[in-house]
């Protein structure tokens, strides 16, 4: 278990910190394998120890967040998936952007607005009963991530803005 006003992680390899029981305000990671980072409240992706945002070298990045998730510096897996498992809403400061092969988006029923203008995702996936707001940089694909099809919202709102093609391979419901 980790708990701390910070959390920064530097490595090399696969990182898995899964306790539940890990509780830090801010985290961030510069890692050159997958990431899976479990916490037991709200988060906010930021600067801790000159580490900023989370860079996995094309690797897949997993948060679970039985709360707020607040992005308040870039989260950049390049060609691997970002999966956010997310109790609450989500949120975005300008300039931290998400880009990845493919978003999913799960759990809980908070708003997630997500309008960052670099925001550059090949595609996304959504599974919460809540609202959803993104904007991506160029194209994005309405598909399948990590098994996931589509974007279910349980009957909230959800709006997409894309700076090119809009493709709906998979429903919006």
């Amino acid at each position: 278990r980790i708990v701390g006003a910070g959390l920064a992680l530097c490595g090399v390899g696969v990182t898995t910190l899964d306790d539940a029981l890990n509780d830090v305000t801010t985290f961030a990671a510069n890692v050159t394998g997958a990431l899976t980072y479990v916490d037991a409240s709200n988060l906010t992706i930021g600067s801790v120890a000159g580490v900023t945002g989370i860079l996995s070298a094309n690797n897949n990045v997993s948060l679970t967040v039985p709360g707020n998730l607040s992005l308040s510096n870039l989260v950049n897996a390049g060609s691997g998936i970002v999966s956010v498992n997310l109790t609450g809403g989500a949120s975005q400061a300008g300039g931290a952007d998400v880009i990845a092969s493919g978003f999913l988006l799960t759990g809980g029923a908070g708003a997630v607005t997500l309008n960052g203008a670099g925001n550059n995702v090949t595609d996304i996936a959504y599974n919460r009963a809540g609202s959803l707001s993104f904007r991506d940089a160029d194209a994005v694909n309405v598909g399948t991530v990590a098994g996931v099809n589509g974007i279910t919202s349980g009957n909230a709102n959800v709006v997409l803005q894309s700076g090119g093609n809009l493709t709906l391979a998979q429903p919006i419901q």
